[in-house]
């Protein structure tokens, strides 16, 4: 049987820390950028190894999070910097330049293998 616990609560996180008054108040923009931003492959395997879980499910949720991250980081930033007025995202700027960098090249190296 099949244990799956795949928190995402630093995402959740990101809305707590723009409202912490850190010095310098960039510290908190950099720091909820940071939140919104999936697990890397290696890290999500080592943790799952590391904690006796399944290394092929961590590596299919990995993948699976980053492709999805590609539509929903530009919105969850656009929510948690909307509070800062000197910062400005255009949502769908933000999504073609993923789009563009992230997903044509995986894309066009699963079409070529």
């Amino acid at each position: 049987m099949w244990s799956l616990h795949y928190p995402r609560s630093d995402a959740t996180a990101g809305l707590a820390v723009v409202k912490i008054p850190f010095d310098p108040p960039e510290f908190a923009i950099g720091l909820a950028i940071f939140c919104c931003m999936p697990t890397t492959v290696s890290s999500g395997v080592a943790l799952a190894r590391e904690a006796g879980g399944n290394a092929a499910l961590a590596i299919m949720l990995t993948v699976g999070t980053n492709v999805l991250g590609i539509f929903v980081c530009p919105i969850m930033l656009s929510t948690y910097l909307a509070t800062d007025e000197e910062i400005s995202l255009d949502y769908f700027d933000l999504l073609w330049k993923l789009l563009v960098t992230v997903l044509v090249p995986f894309l066009l190296g699963q079409v070529r293998r």
